[in-house]
């Protein structure tokens, strides 16, 4: 019985693309008194699959406030081209990410973004930064379940599903407000020793 458990157990993870995640959760100060809140988890695949770090971005100061979706690999696989398809509730939205992102995207949420996996340093390879209007943050609040079809230069329509831990915090970061965000950053202070 303990050998028939133990090959079960075995099979689920051979076949499984995905081991165990979790959801990290940053508030960082911006420039001109913005803020941004970012979720980020990585898939490590066991195998077959393709190692993605996922990050959802909310850049607010306040008065304004806008959302994207980061996506990036390991640049030892295949580039990630620039166009995409958020596939929410079985209805899909195309999306196409920023040309030349500026700081504002690149600086905001970097520190959840991994550069070493253990003992091995893993080489970044194309970030893509995919801007979310209000109408499809409308719809991501409420949504029950989201993939992401994306195309990379060797094999295009891959499709990822959004983890549930990542699309429960994102809900909750589109709910959290400004005061919420500024107050999150809790940075170590060196004076108060």
């Amino acid at each position: 019985m303990k050998r028939i458990l133990f090959c079960m157990c075995l099979l689920f993870f051979i076949l499984s693309t995905t081991t165990f995640a979790h959801v990290r959760t940053a508030s960082e100060p911006e420039w001109d008194g913005y803020y941004s809140l970012t979720n980020q988890t990585v898939t490590k695949p066991f195998w077959g699959g393709a190692r993605l770090q996922y990050g959802f971005t909310k850049y607010t100061n306040g008065e304004y406030t806008e959302y994207w979706f980061r996506l990036d690999k390991n640049k030892d696989e295949d580039k990630l081209l620039p166009y995409a398809t958020l596939i929410i509730d079985d209805i899909s939205y195309p999306i196409v990410a920023v040309k030349d992102p500026n700081s504002k995207y690149t600086e905001a949420g970097l520190s959840l973004i991994d550069i070493a996996v253990g003992t091995h340093v893993m080489q970044q390879g194309v970030i893509r930064y995919f801007p979310l209007s209000s109408d499809l943050i409308a719809k991501i609040k409420v949504a029950k379940r989201i993939q992401l079809k994306f195309d990379t230069v060797d094999r295009i329509n891959r499709i990822a599903v959004i983890p549930n831990d990542l699309l429960e915090a994102m809900q909750i970061t589109i709910d959290t407000s400004f005061e919420q965000i500024k107050n999150q950053w809790q940075p170590k202070n060196d004076d108060n020793k």
